[in-house]
């Protein structure tokens, strides 16, 4: 699609008991100065009043409820086949208590209509050096850009969901992000793929939303970070991945010692998951509600 044509994006929100944040990013999508086609919702199972906001849905709204609460990472993938099916072109992926700035989507839209080889243009994101994730944070970013039509692009190994449109086309290629992650480096894994069937991952150096907080820091999160990130390396065979999530490992663990609190049960969660990774178990195994 060139850059003169009017873009088919959908705004594709995940949403789990937030129904006061959710409100107000829906308002703020409604805001943009570049208009989305259409906005879904994917509801993970919530027991607050969500519900209770789609009644009578907009009639720019999509909702969808699950059954259950399937993570960020199967709800994202389930709010994108429900967009891919209704025809768009693009998806503008947000958390539910994420406000974007009102020129967010214009500004996104700038920088991938721009770049012909770009799968996906997020606002935070990372690199991956030695096997080692590291996210790319304030002036830490890397010098090295692409400026497309005054737009600062940096191109990386990830970026974050949060905030990131996303070309359909991609999804044509390698398919949605992966369910049985449930939470936590799914965004990692998804663009290994986007770029190794020959997409480019961007992020665009401004700021275009406040952010909210990203969760609970429940011990619990250990588990899926541990066992997510070894079950990568395990499916890629590579000692490099490995060394890279051995050395993440020792600098939690040393962090958890030094300035966490419920120390033994988070350490508890990590050994759990690595456990876990190396037998190659995936899916929900471990409850939120549970720590």
């Amino acid at each position: 699609m060139s850059a003169d044509q009017t873009p088919r994006v959908a705004v594709v929100v995940v949403t789990y008991n937030r129904a006061r944040v959710l409100s107000a990013t829906l308002d703020a999508v409604r805001a943009q100065t570049m208009s989305p086609s259409g906005i879904v919702v994917v509801d993970n199972a919530s027991s607050d009043e969500t519900g209770a906001l789609f009644v009578s849905p907009a009639s720019d709204t999509t909702y969808i409820r699950c059954e259950e609460n399937l993570g960020h990472s199967a709800g994202m993938a389930r709010g994108l086949e429900w967009a891919v099916g209704a025809g768009f072109d693009h998806a503008w992926m947000l958390d539910d208590d994420t406000a974007p700035h009102p020129n967010a989507l214009e500004r996104l839209w700038a920088a991938m209509s721009g770049s012909r080889d770009a799968g996906i243009v997020g606002l935070s994101g990372g690199v991956v050096r030695r096997g080692v994730i590291k996210h790319i944070r304030g002036n830490s970013r890397p010098v090295t850009r692409r400026d497309v039509d005054g737009l600062p692009l940096v191109p990386c190994d990830f970026v974050l969901h949060d905030g990131a449109v996303l070309s359909l086309d991609v999804t044509r290629s390698v398919g949605f992000p992966r369910a049985d992650f449930f939470i936590m480096l799914d965004e990692v894994e998804y663009c290994s793929r986007i770029r190794r069937a020959g997409w480019r991952v961007f992020l665009l150096n401004e700021c275009l939303a406040k952010q909210g907080h990203m969760g609970s820091t429940g011990p619990w999160r250990g588990y899926y970070q541990t066992r997510n990130e070894l079950l990568m390396a395990r499916e890629q065979r590579s000692l490099v991945s490995l060394w890279g999530w051995g050395v993440r490992q020792a600098k939690f663990t040393a962090g958890h010692l030094a300035y966490s609190d419920r120390k033994l049960q988070r350490l508890q969660y990590r050994v759990r998951g690595a456990w876990d990774g190396f037998r190659g178990v995936s899916g929900r195994t471990v409850d939120p509600r549970a720590s």
